[in-house]
């Protein structure tokens, strides 16, 4: 089995959270491909689970992944998609978070990509992974690792069911 990770970063937060994706992939015995849209050059994309992955940055997907999102390479993906983010984590405390949380999570980069995977017919996975970073330019907030684990070991898990 062949999971695609695509993914952009900024902070390198979002790399992270793809390099766990992989090292978990990997030791479930799958052929993993992680391509970095800043360093990738497009191709079509061949395999049997795709991962699709952005920053939130004001409430939205990066440009670059939008863009890739746009363009004919994923599309007639056959098989299932995952969409992830990283996003800011908000204070509990501060009355301006619940408006925060509206205006740039709620509707951030993983919503926005299962969205546009969804137009394009392409089959995506109930589920959004969303990984808190600490601050605007990170670090992953604690036990952000398992999460991603976690998570991973769900999807397989459903995929086999």
């Amino acid at each position: 089995m062949k999971a695609v990770i695509v993914f952009d970063s900024v902070y390198g937060c979002t790399k992270n959270v793809s390099e766990i994706i992989g090292d978990t992939l990997r030791r479930n015995n799958w052929d993993v491909e992680i391509i970095y849209l800043k360093d990738a050059r497009h191709q079509k994309i061949e395999g049997d689970l795709l991962f699709i992955g952005s920053p939130t940055r004001m409430g939205k997907a990066t440009r670059k992944i939008r863009k890739f999102l746009k363009s004919d390479i994923i599309d007639g993906f056959p098989e299932t998609a995952v969409a992830f983010d990283t996003i800011m984590k908000l204070d509990e405390n501060d009355p301006k978070t619940e408006k925060m949380r509206l205006k740039y999570i709620d509707n951030g980069a993983a919503p926005s990509i299962k969205d546009a995977l969804s137009h394009k017919g392409i089959k995506t996975y109930d589920e959004l992974l969303r990984v808190e970073v600490s601050d605007m330019k990170g670090p992953l907030v604690d036990g952000a690792e398992f999460l991603v684990k976690e998570f991973i070991d769900k999807l397989l898990f459903s995929l086999v069911a």
